[in-house]
């Protein structure tokens, strides 16, 4: 019985340095390959022979219900899904998903989707210069989420404040739909909401009208604009 006592305290020690030690394993870098993509933030990564799930640090996309949700997850799975990447983690969260920076081809994910309007700087747990400046510029441009006139960030959508997705009045004559236009900003081509190409990867400016979009450099999609029925 005096034994036993006097190695509970050695036991606890002992677990207690294995349980650091694991810890510490787990969060070391690792790399596999990219095999899910739950949203824009949060993807699912090979390790040890399972698939483990990474919340991308330092950001926070709109969800699913959101403007540029689902843009956002396109975007997450065409810079990661099904290819290598390298994963810096940094804690585990509540949900237990490792929170890290993710690297695909060279890109840290989490600065691409800021970059690209496309995440909020989660400013609550980062204080990252480098994506508040990527944030910065997304603003400036009006790109991605910047692009509509009044945001609202997943973290207020999550709390119940839903006010910030554009939507057309059920009652609206067939020419208000034009307030949802989406343009390329890489052709510069403007789609309808009845277009097919409306949710391309790089429609990411939203205009209200035709003679907006014309005015800032945009070319009108005819298939699309006349399906839309507001020639």
């Amino acid at each position: 019985m005096t034994d036993t006592k006097r190695f509970h305290p050695v036991a606890l020690f002992v677990l207690l340095t294995l349980a650091v030690t694991l810890y510490a394993l787990a969060i070391e870098p690792f790399s596999g390959k990219c095999v899910g993509v739950q949203d824009g933030d949060t993807i699912e990564v090979m390790r040890s022979a399972r698939a483990v799930r990474v919340r991308l640090d330092g950001i926070d996309c709109p969800e699913a219900g959101q403007d540029f949700g689902s843009r956002a997850k396109q975007f997450t799975s065409s810079m990661a899904f099904g290819k290598q990447v390298t994963v810096m983690p940094k804690e585990y969260d509540r949900y237990g998903r490792i929170v890290a920076r993710v690297l695909a081809d060279g890109k840290d994910i989490s600065f691409e989707l800021v970059k690209a309007g496309l995440a909020w700087h989660y400013k609550q747990y980062s204080s990252d210069p480098e994506l508040a400046e990527a944030e910065t510029m997304a603003r400036a441009q009006q790109i991605g989420i910047w692009s509509m006139p009044n945001p609202i960030s997943p973290r207020a959508y999550r709390r119940g404040e839903r006010g910030g997705r554009v939507a057309a009045p059920s009652a609206s004559p067939p020419q208000m739909i034009a307030a949802v236009f989406h343009g390329n900003v890489r052709s510069r081509v403007l789609h309808a909401p009845t277009c097919r190409y409306y949710d391309c990867k790089n429609c990411t400016a939203v205009f209200t009208s035709v003679e907006q979009a014309i005015k800032a450099g945009y070319r009108v999609h005819r298939e699309c604009i006349h399906n839309a029925g507001v020639e």
